[in-house]
């Protein structure tokens, strides 16, 4: 399962850098802007392989896949320290521990990956986004989520 996540987690990150310029929203190779349509696209991409304990997460400044107990972020290398990590996939309690270990009594600001909504599909995410008034150029175009294989 793990080996299966990883792929199609680097396939979508690599298809995220090649079409970031259809989005005037994100702004740079660090995909700062792209994790709701990133995330989104590997939702799709993670239910169409029949993964199981999938969901996307938002919040108000930051989007990412949960799998079971796990944190997949393909746009983390927007955020210190994983400026070198195209793929995060990390148990959530690691992830607090490293951000709280490098960021001190302060961490709770730079953590990125509070659960504020949390569904399964890809039409309550988009629904979600609508409620909260998410940015428009940062939210996957359709045509992208119909080329998804």
């Amino acid at each position: 399962k793990k080996k299966l996540i990883l792929s199609l987690a680097k396939k979508n990150r690599a298809w995220m850098q090649k079409n970031r310029d259809q989005y005037t929203g994100i702004f740079g190779s660090d995909l700062s802007g792209a994790c709701a349509i990133a995330s989104t696209r590997l939702l799709r991409l993670l239910n169409l392989n029949r993964v199981k304990g999938v969901s996307i997460v938002g919040n108000d400044s930051h989007c990412f896949i949960i799998v079971d107990e796990y944190v997949l972020d393909v746009t983390a290398t927007q955020f210190s320290p994983f400026e070198n990590e195209p793929v995060l996939f990390i148990k959530m309690e690691e992830l607090i521990d490293i951000v709280r270990k490098r960021k001190g009594d302060n961490w709770r600001h730079f953590f990125w990956w509070e659960i504020g909504t949390q569904v399964t599909s890809v039409r309550e995410f988009l629904k979600w986004q609508k409620e909260v008034d998410w940015d428009e150029d940062q939210q996957i175009k359709p045509e992208h989520l119909k080329k998804v294989a």
